[in-house]
């Protein structure tokens, strides 16, 4: 991320405090003028890393409380502005207030504040792609930061290393992963479930189905019985049919009948009856034609009734001669045909639907063994371990160089797969906890250098900014000495990194003299910054 400008208002010992990173480059010592005390001691040089990091992450590096964060002579209305370029996302402002309290995030004008400003933290840490410690690690060295990295547990320390190489992406798709094997797991416990049921119905229905089944239609008795059913089905279906046609026969017939009985009549004639006039003429041949025709249904109906007759007296002699026991049994034997062609319908759904689930379990099966083994890539075990295992050897290369070029070769350092150090002094193994004062700057401002190198690899989560402050203390002349080399270096190596450095030493002061320079200066209580010495 290229920090461009920042901010503040009312923010420690400063009300109004303004500066634009884009006009420093290379080296910018920072310079204290405290009329207050009559020294440069508590001017308000640190204040500028302090904002920067309180802006972004709402911590200050010396853990300070809101009482001391607020200018005590404002004692509200406090805020740090800053805007930074943060590549592949554009161009992001932070503005963050004390009294009252707020957090406005906004990326490229638009507002992206989330529901409560924790949310919105982790989303801009999220976007920014580095944590308040892996910030601290590789971008602040200073007397009044309390983290550093030797110091810092195995998990900061890898949570560090990390951030350095954005593998928080990977490893944030180990929740995916997990996400997708507990769905896998919930639908094979759903499988299996029904599965088991489906097995316990088929073993149910192939006891309900017989074994002779089809044997049953074969029975002789049955044989006899099913074709005389035949016959009797055939001849109802005869007598309805005949029955159908005799209805028909007679409604014609009735209304024959009453033609006949009209007699003969002649048009525009009274009828002796109703007296109505008649509406039409029928003659003698009219009346003959119907007549005739009365005959003929009336024969065509006898000949219908004597064939219902005759059929129902064949199935009348076909019935009694299947005893009663027969049609007993075969009445039986058709209800066990029924249930088994029921159960053996029901039986082939199951077998298909037995198939599905098993063929689905096994591919459930499969997905969730692939999510077992991505479950373990994505782990602090897996790829993440790999990866750091590969960087360790730039890392310890970084870190051995800077430590030789501050200690003359002295110290060199080693990290295992664990992040847990080695350190030697000329050859010997020695702790951490057991160096002086002036060895152990050394030692982190090597490490801090290395980690800085890491980011610079990732230019996602590199940083354009590198805060010094103190960084000589306890350090004699030659280390003090190679530390202006180390801050050449920097300056060098990358044009856009500004190196921002707070000291007394009046060593280092002199072998920085031709640097630039801005000073900090405290009267009545009120800080103001300054171009020039």
């Amino acid at each position: 991320m290229q920090i461009k400008t920042l901010i503040a208002r009312n923010f420690y010992s400063f009300k109004n405090l303004e500066v634009d990173f884009t006009k420093m480059s290379g080296i910018t010592r920072i310079l204290g003028r405290n009329k207050d005390s009559g020294g440069s001691n508590g001017a308000g040089k640190s204040v500028l890393f302090e904002a920067v990091t309180w802006g972004i992450y709402g911590t200050t590096i010396r853990k300070s409380t809101e009482a001391a964060l607020v200018n005590s002579q404002a004692g509200e209305d406090c805020s740090v502005s800053i805007v930074l370029d943060k590549k592949g996302i554009g161009t992001i402002m932070i503005t963050r207030s004390k009294r009252p309290t707020s957090l406005n995030v906004e990326v490229n004008g638009k507002l992206i504040n989330r529901a409560t400003a924790t949310q919105t933290q982790e989303y801009l840490e999220e976007i920014l792609e580095t944590d308040y410690k892996s910030f601290l690690a590789s971008v602040v060295f200073g007397q009044h930061s309390t983290f550093t990295f030797l110091d810092s547990s195995p998990e900061d320390k890898r949570k560090i290393i990390k951030n350095c190489f954005n593998l928080d992406d990977i490893f944030s798709k180990r929740a995916s992963v997990k996400q997708l094997k507990s769905s896998y797991q919930g639908e094979l416990k759903v499988i299996g479930t029904l599965i088991k049921n489906l097995l316990e119905e088929k073993e149910g229905l192939e006891a309900e189905v017989p074994d002779e089944k089809y044997k049953l239609m074969k029975l002789p008795s049955l044989e006899n019985i099913l074709k005389a059913e035949g016959k009797i089905n055939e001849g109802e279906k005869s007598v309805r049919d005949l029955q159908r046609t005799m209805k028909k026969e007679r409604d014609r017939l009735r209304r024959v009948n009453d033609s006949i009985k009209e007699g003969v009549y002649e048009d525009d004639k009274e009828c002796p009856v109703c007296r109505n006039s008649y509406v039409k003429c029928q003659t003698h041949e009219d009346v003959s034609a119907f007549t005739q025709e009365a005959k003929e249904l009336t024969e065509s109906i006898t000949e219908k009734e004597n064939k219902i007759n005759e059929l129902k007296d064949t199935n009348d002699t076909i019935i009694p001669k299947i005893s009663s026991s027969e049609w007993a049994k075969y009445n039986k034997k058709n209800k066990q045909i029924e249930n088994a062609q029921s159960s053996i319908h029901r039986l082939r759904q199951v077998l298909n639907q037995l198939e599905e689930y098993e063929g689905k379990r096994i591919e459930l099966d499969s997905l969730l063994e692939v999510m077992k083994f991505w479950e373990i890539a994505f782990s602090e075990k897996g790829l993440i371990r790999y990866i750091i295992r590969n960087i360790l050897d730039y890392f310890n290369l970084r870190s051995n160089e800077y430590a030789s070029l501050l200690t003359n070769g002295q110290f060199s350092l080693k990290f295992n797969d664990e992040l847990s150090e080695t350190i030697c002094n000329n050859g010997q193994e020695t702790k951490y906890i057991s160096l002086s004062g002036g060895e152990k700057r050394k030692v982190n401002l090597s490490i801090m250098l290395s980690l800085q190198d890491l980011s610079s690899k990732i230019s996602r989560t590199d940083c354009n900014l590198l805060f010094f402050d103190e960084v000589c203390d306890n350090i004699d002349n030659p280390g003090i000495l190679a530390v202006n080399n180390l801050l050449r270096m920097l300056e060098s190596q990358n044009a856009e990194k500004k190196v921002m450095v707070i000291t007394h030493n009046n060593y280092l002061q002199e072998l920085l003299g031709d640097t630039d320079a801005i000073t900090v200066t405290k009267h009545k209580g009120i800080s103001k910054i300054n171009n020039g010495n």
